[in-house]
Parts: C-alpha cells; structure tokens; sequence
C-alpha cells in the first residue's frame, strides 16, 4: 500500500530531508506532539542546517481558531498545547496571537540570515533527544 504524506508523519519527515538534501530550502509546518516524531527528524538530518522554529499562541488564541475552522476537532488544541513544546528547545519562537504575519515573517527572515552558531536541533541532539 502507498504512503500518504498526509496521514503518514514518518513519510512526511523523510520528505522534508529529502528535498533538504537534495538541496532544495525547506520549510516543515509540523506540530511535534510525540517525542518520536522529533527523534526522527532529529536522526534524518545530521547533516542539514535546520532552524527549529516554535510558532505560538495562547491556548485561549488557539481555541478561536479551531472553532473557525471545519477541520478541526475543538479541544485538539489544548490537549496537545504542553507536548507540542516539552522538548524545551528552539531558536526562535514567534507569537502569532501577538504579533502580525509580517512581524512573524520577519523574525523568521532574520534568524535564516543569521542563524545561530549551535542549533536547536543541535542542542537537542546532544541532549538525546
């Protein structure tokens, strides 16, 4: 049976590092939820540049938004607001509930024109994580 990218989290991230290392720039919406997830991202790029970007917002921010939305389960959100982040690293974190899209896009710009000496994920890595 084939992989979806959709449904498939393990397919998703390969994907990711894949067009990484193919020398494409890449930009991975993921929300990391379960520990394994990081694992494996952290493994699939040893030898990327990545930048570990946490995008936020209040949990009360969060539940409007699932609300406007048909495709998402009310609840989902808060459940998952303290996982998302247990990890404890990145490096940068932008708030998306205080902050306008292009003071978001900004930072983010910013911190890919001048990234940091040691990494998120490298951190992260180190850590055995």
């Amino acid at each position: 049976m084939a992989r979806d990218l959709s449904t498939d989290p393990s397919a998703y991230h390969r994907a990711l590092a894949g067009a990484a290392q193919a020398g494409c720039d890449v930009i991975g919406d993921h929300v990391l939820s379960e520990s394994w997830r990081l694992a494996e991202l952290l493994d699939l790029t040893v030898e990327l540049d990545v930048l570990l970007i946490h995008v936020t917002c209040s949990v009360d921010v969060l539940e409007q938004r699932e609300r406007r939305r048909s495709d998402r389960d009310v609840g989902t959100a808060r459940a998952q607001a303290s996982m998302v982040f247990a990890h404890g690293d990145c490096d940068l974190e932008v708030d998306t509930g205080g902050q306008s899209p292009r003071e978001c896009a900004a930072r983010v710009a910013q911190l890919i024109a001048s990234p940091p000496d040691v990494t998120a994920f490298e951190r992260l890595r180190r850590r055995g994580r």
